[in-house]
Order: structure tokens, then sequence, then C-alpha cells
């Protein structure tokens, strides 16, 4: 293909630009304003947020993109004293960020609270009950079984320390501050079970696992990224992971599992039947849905678990994702997961299906679930910055096509898709920004054949005209690797 003068200048331009590391223009910051969004419009960034801390407490509100303001509350609690989110919760955008002392107005509709564990605790041979999240320390019954008596007040895990960081920067102490993302970084301390505490000992004392947490807040979600790095060899025989902690639940959901559409009652089901199962979602009276997404990655993958094992179990009005089922596990070894919980009133929650809005990845998402047979054709304002990812794994027997403004699916059986916003500069779709982009938009502006097939994401900075300056954008993006 010839490349006329101009388009080697630009070429040269963009070459040397990249060779100059994190030198020349950079592109504007986002606005951090807490101010309202369309309902229903996508773009390529997490609403904003603002943050304080009081070297205690840690409150979030965060616009959802979808008209309301949730609201979170980061504390130590439950019986180990962990730091972890207290309560979530949601009211009508109020910008007013002096409210940020306990959340005192206006009234705010508590979605989550933790009375119990957000974070799964472990259980290891041997020992009848678990350690960490809300566990105290269980004695051995009459007959010398440890973990079968009675609880005392000794706790199974400590925080160690805590790190919060807004956009990466320090939130200053008793200071309201303004960005898109919190990010709580938290490091505990697991103990073995079988080493008996001594006498007057309000922890126990001898570390199993290093659990390091950390936490990622934007609009109406919380990712959760979880490693364990174990101390001693052990066989841990049960490991849940995440949790659910929602209030007011009256039924669930299961995509990709037993339940296609809500029903009241979800018992446990298991991994044979329903090997790429990873999400549950739970509604409320209130018409509020807390959605629980194990990401198939790591533990997420469930290579821990058995074909016979449970999969998906629930208990004392929980539910839980089974991660680990009688897996021996050797000092040094490291275990992962990740997953996202999304708080959100459903766009669309019909016969037909489910449509709710999230992050992941600092990217807006559209989750769709199709409970049965179906073609309907969705307004979705900004569709076209969407794209469908490979995530939901149980996409069999349907499609969804975008449009500009537009969504269409067709399924002969139940199924699930899950939409994210394009990268910020990756023209040509491929999931990647890098040089393949520059070029992608040097031939839009030259008009060469290939021009069309990127034009609708050629406009990086939204001015109408595609130019070099969107060059200029691409090459930051890059640059901010």
């Amino acid at each position: 293909m010839k490349i006329s003068f101009y388009g080697r200048v630009v070429r040269l331009a963009a070459v040397v630009l990249l060779m100059m590391g994190n030198s020349g223009s950079v592109l504007a910051g986002a606005n951090h304003t807490i101010g309202p969004m369309a309902s229903n419009q996508f773009g390529n960034d997490a609403p904003p947020l603002c943050a304080k801390f009081d070297g205690a407490n840690l409150f979030i509100a965060a616009n959802d993109g979808n008209g309301t303001e949730m609201c979170y509350w980061f504390k130590r609690c439950m019986n180990n004293e962990l730091f972890t989110f207290f309560r979530v919760g949601a009211r009508q955008v109020s910008y007013d960020t002096s409210n940020l002392n306990g959340f005192s107005s206006p009234a705010i509709t508590w979605l989550n609270s933790t009375g119990s564990d957000n974070i799964g605790p472990v259980a290891i041979q041997g020992y009848g009950d678990f350690v960490g999240g809300n566990h105290r320390w269980c004695t051995a019954d009459e007959n010398g079984n440890p973990g079968k008596g009675s609880y005392v007040d000794i706790r199974t895990a400590t925080c160690d320390s805590v790190a919060i960081s807004l956009d990466g920067n320090d939130i200053p102490l008793n200071t309201i501050a303004y960005g898109r993302q919190v990010r709580v970084k938290v490091w505990n301390t697991l103990f073995d079970p079988l080493v008996e505490p001594g006498e007057g000992d309000a922890v126990l004392s001898s570390p199993l696992i290093g659990e390091f947490v950390t936490y990622n807040v934007e609009g109406g979600n919380i990712a959760v990224d979880v490693e364990h790095a174990y101390v001693k060899s052990v066989a841990v025989s049960r490991y849940y992971g995440m949790q659910s902690m929602f209030n007011g639940e009256d039924s669930i959901m299961t995509p990709g599992g037993a339940y296609a559409s809500f029903v009241a009652s979800a018992p446990k089901f298991y991994k044979a039947d329903y090997p790429n199962f990873s999400r549950f979602i739970e509604h409320n009276a209130g018409g509020w849905c807390q959605s629980s997404w194990m990401r198939p990655i790591d533990l997420g993958t469930h290579y821990a678990i058995g074909a016979n094992c449970t999969i998906y179990t629930r208990s004392s009005g929980k539910c839980y994702h089974v991660l680990i089922d009688n897996y021996p596990v050797q000092q040094g070894d490291t275990l992962r997961w990740h997953g996202i919980y999304t708080w959100a009133m459903p766009l669309v929650n019909d016969a037909d299906l489910l449509v709710y809005r999230g992050i992941i990845d600092g990217r807006q998402a559209l989750y769709v679930d199709a409970k049965q047979a179906c073609d309907r054709v969705l307004a979705v304002l900004g569709a076209k910055a969407l794209r469908v990812t490979d995530y939901a794994q149980n996409s069999a027997g349907a499609t969804i096509e975008i449009g500009a403004d537009d969504i269409h699916i067709s399924a002969s059986n139940p199924a699930s898709f899950i939409l994210v916003t394009r990268v910020s500069g990756d023209v040509n779709a491929d999931g990647m920004v890098d040089v393949d982009d520059v070029n992608a938009i040097i031939n839009v502006i030259l008009g060469t054949k290939m021009s069309s097939d990127y034009a609708g994401n050629a406009d990086i900075d939204g001015s109408g005209i595609v130019d070099v300056d969107d060059v200029n954008a691409v090459i930051n993006v890059i640059l901010r690797k």
C-alpha cells in the first residue's frame, strides 16, 4: 500500500513519540466532579466518586452511572476485626460531600451488612471449623476432636496493615478526595487452629496463611483480588472465598448454573453438571440485585474441587462459591482468586432477560442474561462503545449483535453475555492498544481502503474529526501502560 509524504511524516512522528518514553503531550485527566450520568449511557471511564478516611472508617460515595449514589463503608469488623466492607448501600445522588461522616443523610438503603464473612474463611483437615473471616477459635469436643467443641473469645486471624489510595494517590486523613477508583490493600494473617493458644491469649500464635486482599471500588462494584501464601503444608478441606451478605434476599438466579431465572429456593449443585458456572445473583423486594461473579481464572477455574463436589452452595441464608475441597497445599504455595461484587437496579428484569450494568477492570460493562429462549432488541444509548467478551462462558445457542444505540439478543436457550466498553485507543478492536492502532488511525486520516473498518473507533478525543490529535491520544495510552 502506498503512503503519501504526509502519511510518512505522521508515521515518523508516531514512532518518534513512542521512542521518547513519557515525554510529549499527555491527555487531560478525567473530570472528578461528581455529577449525573445519562441513564444507560456507556463510555470508557468508570463514573466518579469521592472518599474520606478518618483513621478508622473509610467512607466512599460513588455514582453508579445509573442515577444512584452507592455508599461503601470500610472498617475493622467481624470477630477477627479484619478491615473489609462493613456496609454497602444506595441513596439518591446527593453530590453533598459533607455527609461523608457515617452517611447520615440522605437516607440510605443498606444492601449488604457484614454480620458474617464477605471474604471466606479456610477449613483445614483435622480441625472441625474455620479460621479467618468471622470465625473465632473453637475448642475440641468431649471426644478430643479439634474444632468440634465450643467457640471461645480467641481470634483466628489478625489484620496486620491497611493501605488506601485513590487513583494511585494516598488519601490525606480527614480530607475528602475525588477520583474514579479507591483501592484498599489489606494484609492479614490466618493462624493454625491445631496449635492451641496459651492461657490468656487473645489470638492464636502460629501463622498458617498470609492473606493479601485488594479491594477496588468503582461505581456499583467492589472487585476483590485475594492471595493466600501458605506458611505450612496442609490439606484444605473447604474454602469458599467469595460469599454473599445481601440484605432482604427473596430470590436467586445462577446463570450458567441450575437456575436460569430467579427462584425463591436455590439449593446446591455440582461441578460435574455445571462446570462453567461462575456467577450468582440475588434479588430483594426493593428490586435491587447483588451479583457475585467469580472470574474464571486461578481458583475461579475450579481446579481445586473435584467433579462431584458442589460448585455452588447455600447455607444460613448465604450463597457461596466453592473454590477448594480436600486439596493438598504445600508450604510456599500461593493460591489466588478474583471476584467482582456488583450492586445494581436492573435495567431489564422480565420473563426473558436480566440486564444490569457494572464495571470490569475500570471499564463499564453490561451483563446480559437470557433466562429462556427469546429474540429481543434493547435500546442502549452508546452501545457502539461495547464489545462482547468471552467471560460468560455459557453463550452457546445464542447471539448478540451490537448497533449504534441498541443490542439484539437472539437465544434458543438460556445464555449469558458480558459486554465491556472498548479500551480507549483500541481502534482496530483487538483488545489491545499498540502501534497497530496508530497505523489504523493514520489509515483513516489518509482515507485508505482500510479506513472504513476503523473509522467509528478512530475519533479518540471525541472532537468529531479524526486527525493527528487522535494519533497523539493513542500514543499517550501506549506510553502510560
